[in-house]
């Protein structure tokens, strides 16, 4: 037993770090491949590799996307530490790195992309975001037209787990979902799973996983971006903090400028802004540790501000200020230390607060003046829904042998919620008044998950992820404990061919009371409880991958889910003071999603993109709606074609272009009408999402042209154009009946978006 656990301990070990070699940050998500027993690693997000292998000369091959691949030979005879050091990919080089990224891929129904492929794809109003560039996966809808949002294999939008640096963001962004709350200028990397998600991932119930990364700043030296487009003016910095750039920082401020431009918000007027802050700092204390610091802060606020200072008829000085004003508002703060403990053990800690509140304030604060007699009126009633999140996580790998790898940790997370508060404030001559109401539904909920993940390599060309995750959700009244098992299984077939599949149960104790059309920002979140079970799903994948050609690969999967505990709304609005007020305005029930989706992606070359095929089907099924009959989810479209193209056509001009052709979105419209006793109007329905609305379609097109472009000025700048739905095909979202010119009853909808053209300004410094 000794002799045993002493050659465990001896198992020579390839660790380090990979790094930019242009900036000298470090890269998540770089593959590293021993080229002869095919076995393979991936960094984490810290860029962190543990690589166990056998004594001898190795022929090692790191790859990642958007970067030159390097193969090297090292002589293995005891545990070696190596940094890999990767070059950017330039203007006409292919990028290779693809392939193997590709082909040494555990993760099915996933994808990744570069912070250079989003901003290239601009969408309405010029605006690049990573959420609505991965609408265009298959699988994958953003339910209303032109909104960040993101629907998943007929998921919740509330089952969508958002991560930023490894801790949760909640609401939909900004302009009411229209901008999501990721900068694209400030992403290191961004990681999206659409299917089974790793042990690692949990909380939400089966939809998809965002993980993103910002940027920690280069150590070389400065430099700096500006994006002007019609929303938002974005400005982006990062460089070092120290003369030997152990200390690196990135900083962004991106705002919106009407307000400025108009006047809004300066004394009497109407008061429009939104704004992302992004900061980060790392510290690199030495080759085995490092220290990663941020911060974020979104927020948007709008409403009407007035001022009065008059003296009337009577000679009496009127002063108020009326104040009506709605914001929401996104905040993180977080903290990672890294280390190394041994060559084949390491781990890191994360804390972080999180928090996201939405308020609507009414304000109205006067005075009048007679003489000496003054009499004053200060009123205030806000309402207020707020979620606030203390995280701490540990996660850990460890490299057991060559063939198997160990990955473990413990996330905690304590929840405070307040679903709906309204303070009034009443303060004048005869009266004093302070009052807050809603008070008994404020929860505190603890949310605690232990995971292991064993990644083996028992053969050539097969992987496996076998993972467990302990689900514990700690309400006030009842504390649920649920097992959640993963499995991820890949095989690879002659020719760089691949067959992957995963099986994969997930729970969610967070609840989502949101509109039937959408996510708005006054959606509160609440907990489960005796009454209100959580959400669970179970979802199972199979696909089949193999490339067409060097850097284009085709890939067909087939998924089936099944939903239980999955919400929907009533129809009945309760009163938001009333105690546990959601569990009558919520049920709960059943449903299913399957589907087939096709891709071909192409991520290497002067040319790049995605088409895609859906063919899908969700239906849910409720006690005491549609008569306890199944029918299909708002959001279900059973056809979806979406293809997005970038062509790089010379170093200055990019040339952008997308489309899609899908089937409508399902809505409730009344088949009949009658009158009451009492000669009142009533609409009779046969059935829920009666009515499917007609064929989407919509086409894009946009370029980017560099402003002499042959000139070394120390800069770069940039300008372009943006089409969104070219056509101008009309698209509506929602249906109703009625009376036309002609006198006939005809079914109508309203189309927020049609034929929308842009154009930005960017400057690279």
């Amino acid at each position: 037993m000794c002799a045993t656990a002493s050659v465990l301990a001896q198992i020579p070990a390839v660790t380090g770090w990979v790094y930019n070699k242009k900036t000298l940050e470090t890269i998540p998500g770089a593959i590293i491949v021993d080229s002869a027993s095919y076995a393979f690693v991936e960094s984490n997000a810290q860029g962190f590799y543990q690589f166990g292998t056998k004594q001898g000369d190795k022929t090692i091959i790191v790859a990642a996307p958007g970067f030159k691949p390097q193969k090297v030979v090292i002589d293995v005879q005891s545990s070696v530490n190596k940094n890999f050091f990767l070059r950017p990919v330039g203007f006409g080089e292919l990028d290779s790195a693809t392939e193997y990224l590709s082909l040494y891929n555990l993760k099915p129904s996933y994808y990744s992309t570069t912070k250079k492929a989003i901003i290239q794809s601009p969408s309405v109003l010029s605006v690049s975001d990573p959420v609505k560039y991965f609408q265009f996966l298959p699988g994958v809808s953003g339910g209303i037209e032109g909104l960040s949002g993101l629907v998943v294999r007929g998921g919740n939008s509330d089952q969508n787990l958002l991560l930023m640096n490894g801790l949760p963001l909640y609401g939909n962004g900004h302009l009411w979902g229209f901008l999501s709350n990721y900068n694209a200028e400030v992403l290191k990397n961004a990681d999206f799973y659409r299917g089974v998600a790793p042990a690692r991932y949990g909380g939400r119930a089966g939809g998809g996983v965002i993980d993103i990364q910002t940027d920690g700043g280069a150590a070389k030296n400065w430099s700096g971006k500006m994006h002007v487009d019609p929303l938002t003016v974005n400005v982006v910095t990062d460089g070092p903090l120290d003369q030997k750039g152990r200390v690196t920082g990135a900083f962004a401020v991106r705002r919106s400028y009407l307000d400025w431009l108009v006047g809004a918000g300066q004394g009497s007027g109407l008061i429009g802004n939104v704004h992302d802050i992004n900061a980060r700092v790392d510290y690199k204390v030495d080759q085995h540790s490092q220290w990663n610091f941020w911060a974020y802060n979104g927020r948007d606020k709008y409403g009407l501000s007035s001022e009065v200072d008059e003296v009337d008829t009577l000679n009496r000085r009127v002063v108020f200020v009326f104040d009506l004003l709605t914001s929401w508002q996104n905040t993180q703060i977080g903290s990672r230390y890294s280390h190394e403990f041994k060559s084949n053990h390491f781990g890191s800690f994360t804390t972080g607060y999180s928090r996201f509140v939405y308020s609507n304030l009414f304000n109205l604060d006067g005075s009048i003046t007679q003489g000496a007699n003054t009499q004053t009126a200060q009123i205030s009633e806000e309402l207020k829904n707020a979620i606030t999140d203390y995280t701490v996580n540990g996660d850990f790998s460890y490299v057991y042998s060559p063939q198997y790898t160990i990955r473990y940790g413990s996330h905690f997370i304590f929840h405070n919620l307040k679903p709906g508060q309204t303070r009034i404030q009443e303060n004048t001559n005869l009266a004093n008044r302070d009052t807050t109401f809603g008070v008994a539904n404020v929860q505190n909920i603890a949310e605690w998950a232990n995971y292991g993940e064993l990644d083996m390599h028992p053969n050539i060309g097969l992987s496996v992820n076998f993972g467990l995750r302990i689900w514990t959700f700690i309400t006030n009244s009842k504390t649920y404990v649920r097992p959640e098992p993963r499995l991820i299984i890949s095989q690879l077939l002659e020719g760089k061919k691949r067959i992957q599949m995963g099986f994969s149960v997930a729970n969610q104790g967070l609840n989502q009371l949101s509109s039937v059309n959408g996510s708005l920002p006054r959606d509160v979140w609440f907990p489960s409880s005796a009454n209100f079970r959580p959400q669970r799903t179970t979802q199972i994948t199979c696909a089949y991958l193999f490339p067409l050609a060097t850097g284009v690969e085709f890939s067909a999967e087939g998924y089936y889910k099944w939903f239980d505990g999955i919400t929907d709304l009533t129809g009945v609005e309760e009163d938001p003071f009333v105690k546990n007020f959601w569990e009558r305005s919520i049920v709960q029930g059943t449903g299913r999603a399957r589907g087939f989706e096709a891709m071909i992606t192409k991520k290497t070359g002067s040319g790049t993109g995605i088409l895609s095929y859906t063919y899908a089907k969700t239906e849910r099924t409720f006690e005491f709606i549609n008569d306890g009959k199944p029918f299909d989810y708002r959001w279900d479209r059973p056809h979806q074609l979406k293809a997005q193209f970038t062509w790089q056509a010379q170093t200055w001009l990019t040339i952008n272009i997308s489309g899609m052709l899908m089937s409508g979105n399902v809505y409730t419209v009344p088949t009949g009408q009658y009158l009451t006793t009492d000669n009142k109007l009533v609409y009779d329905y046969s059935r829920k999402n009666n009515y499917r609305m007609p064929m989407y379609k919509r086409f894009d097109i946009g370029f980017t042209k560099e402003i002499k472009p042959y000139y070394n000025r120390g800069y770069r700048e940039f300008w372009g154009i943006q089409v969104y739905n070219v056509l101008g095909s009309m698209n509506p979202i929602n249906a109703r009946w009625e009376v036309n010119r002609a006198g006939k009853l005809v079914l109508t909808g309203t189309t927020p978006f049609v034929f929308i053209p842009s154009g930005f300004y960017r400057l690279e410094f």
